[in-house]
């Protein structure tokens, strides 16, 4: 007995060697492409998603300090990150370090952290691009007879009834650009990065010029919920920074030295904190409520600003869908690390001769994806605020959005599921 548990002590501590190679990945990407993977969740779904949600369901005006912290956070775990990376040279990030240092049982719980964040997070990007599609057209997707309802699911807390048609072919399409190469697909969505930042300095500046510091004082105050509600908000805004996980497992196919690449992490950060904190600002002094479900959509209400609305719609689908692509790297590259360690079956680890791209994981992941944005719920109705699960948000539209709501809210949509949910104002 004492043999077989020194065994299986011996195996779940197994440590990685530091000189194991990746096989089968060419080094095809610049530091730019690695910029634009990591910086597209931090534009998309921490610009055009979190920060609107997060000031309309805990912290309201003091999303901008929620902000800050998620920034100084993100910056100081660049910075060790980088000590790390410089020690062990490794691509796949956390899960490299922690797997030459710590052991395998440790490495495998994080890469399965990881994986969930990963597979999540497109799901969560794929019903944004869908809100916000309905929101520049200023027209419900159902209408259009692109969300289609699973008749077989009536009240369920975790799978929703509308099949999100819009969602799936973004998907889709994202699945197939990154099977068919990285290189060309890494350029593009760093285009799609850039203009879906342009668009969010235009937001920014509009909203500016609305500003108002009324919407800072009057109501509830800045602190609606006081420090806790800060903290929640900085919960919810680091989920635009999952990017730097991202970009860490396309190191192996960088062109350029490790040195460098090590600092990627702090670069992310601080462009979190340089695009993101004047966007808190204006927003909040431009409006006194937000939507949990495209923020920025309903940012700019009434007829007259209907092309400004449009334009918002299509910077957040282009961040958004930028955001997919990203994923899909990571979580893809993850796979197949985890396969050539041993710690997954062997045809995962399968590249393509033509693209020189893991195949077999970009589609087992794109399966995924498609699952998630089409039938998950992404709100939390559980009596606990802090409490997070799936769901959605009766009323408006038919996505959803990551965000907690209050138990009146949840007895409003469930015994009137068509009565919109109103603004919560601050």
């Amino acid at each position: 007995m004492g043999a077989v548990v020194t065994r299986f002590c011996n195996a779940v501590t197994r440590k990685k060697s530091v000189n194991t190679p990746t096989p089968g990945l060419q080094k095809r990407l610049s530091l730019v492409d690695l910029a634009a993977v990591g910086v597209s969740s931090v534009v998309g779904v921490g610009g055009y998603v979190c920060v609107g949600a997060g000031a309309a369901e805990w912290a309201g005006p003091s999303i901008i300090l929620s902000v800050l912290l998620t920034s100084f956070s993100t910056i100081l775990t660049g910075f060790v990150c980088a000590e790390l990376h410089v020690r062990i040279p490794k691509g796949c990030g956390v899960y490299a370090h922690v797997y030459t240092t710590m052991g395998e049982l440790p490495a495998v719980l994080v890469a399965s952290s990881l994986l969930l964040d990963l597979l999540l997070l497109p799901a969560f990007a794929a019903r944004s691009s869908s809100q916000y599609m309905e929101s520049s057209i200023n027209r419900s997707l159902s209408d259009l007879t692109l969300h289609p309802r699973l008749t077989f699911i009536h009240d369920s807390r975790y799978i929703s009834p509308d099949y999100d048609l819009a969602a799936l072919a973004l998907v889709t399409l994202c699945t197939l650009m990154v099977v068919a190469g990285t290189k060309v697909v890494c350029q593009i969505g760093g285009i799609a990065v850039g203009v879906s930042l342009l668009v969010l300095s235009a937001i920014s500046c509009t909203a500016f010029v609305r500003a108002d510091l009324k919407h800072w004082t009057q109501h509830q105050g800045f602190f609606p919920r006081g420090l806790h509600g800060v903290m929640n908000g900085g919960a919810i805004m680091s989920i635009g920074v999952i990017g730097s996980h991202t970009s860490s497992f396309l190191m192996d196919e960088c062109q350029h030295s490790k040195d460098t690449l090590s600092r990627l992490g702090m670069a992310i950060g601080i462009v979190f904190l340089l695009a993101l904190f004047p966007s808190a600002v204006a927003f909040t002094l431009a409006s006194p409520s937000f939507e949990t479900a495209a923020p920025l959509g309903n940012l700019f209400p009434g007829a007259s600003l209907m092309a400004m609305r449009a334009l918002v719609g299509v910077g957040g689908i282009l961040g958004l869908w930028a955001t997919v692509l990203s994923s899909l790297f990571g979580a893809s590259r993850l796979l197949h690390r985890l396969s050539c360690d041993g710690l997954a079956p062997r045809w995962l680890r399968v590249i393509s001769p033509h693209t020189a791209t893991p195949w077999v994981s970009i589609l087992i992941c794109g399966i995924l994806f498609r699952h998630n944005s089409c039938h998950l719920f992404f709100l939390a109705p559980s009596e606990d605020p802090g409490y997070w699960e799936f769901g959605r948000r009766r009323g408006w539209g038919n996505g959803g959005a990551i965000a907690p709501i209050s138990p009146p809210a949840r007895s409003l949509g469930r015994d009137y599921p068509h009565q919109p949910r109103p603004f919560r104002d601050f």
